[in-house]
């Protein structure tokens, strides 16, 4: 056996030498890596005010949320009443659908029968009807009160 290095050490040694003697990274390299980072920046950027820590629920969103239902309930009817604090719709299908408050919360009820809670904690609701528009005003519990304008379609 020959003394000094043997012909897999010698192979080991070569390849590791040829790793070694690049100390740094190529022009295309470092472009690629800014590339690939900015587009998981432009992806995760619509996405990072969500994953905060904390609670994201807030009764001004809880508001908005019930105001567009009622916004699409009103604007895809055949007719629509208002009263004080309910809103009677009737839709293409000839379902009546009514939206009122009932002890804290305001329900939506189809045909009469059953329901679905569409805000919480709710101290009052008033609906106040003009020319093209419904004013909605929503006062919750927690003292928080909110007023909305509504600009729905002639009521035929």
């Amino acid at each position: 056996m020959p003394i000094g290095k043997t012909q897999a050490n010698a192979r080991m040694s070569s390849a590791f030498m040829m790793f070694r003697q690049n100390k740094g990274y190529t022009f295309t390299e470092v472009v690629l890596s800014l590339t690939i980072l900015t587009i998981i920046t432009a992806l995760l950027s619509p996405i990072l005010p969500y994953i905060k820590g904390g609670d994201t629920y807030s009764d001004g969103f809880a508001v908005e949320q019930f105001v567009d239902v009622l916004y699409e309930e009103a604007s895809q009817s055949k007719a629509y009443t208002f009263s004080r604090d309910v809103l009677v719709v009737k839709d293409k299908d000839d379902r009546t659908i009514e939206i009122s408050k009932n002890d804290s919360s305001v329900k939506r009820t189809v045909n009469g029968r059953g329901y679905e809670i569409l805000l919480q904690q709710v101290k009052y609701l008033s609906f106040t009807e003009q020319d093209y528009t419904v004013s909605v005003k929503v006062g919750l519990k927690n003292g928080a009160s909110f007023e909305k304008i509504l600009h729905i379609p002639y009521n035929q």
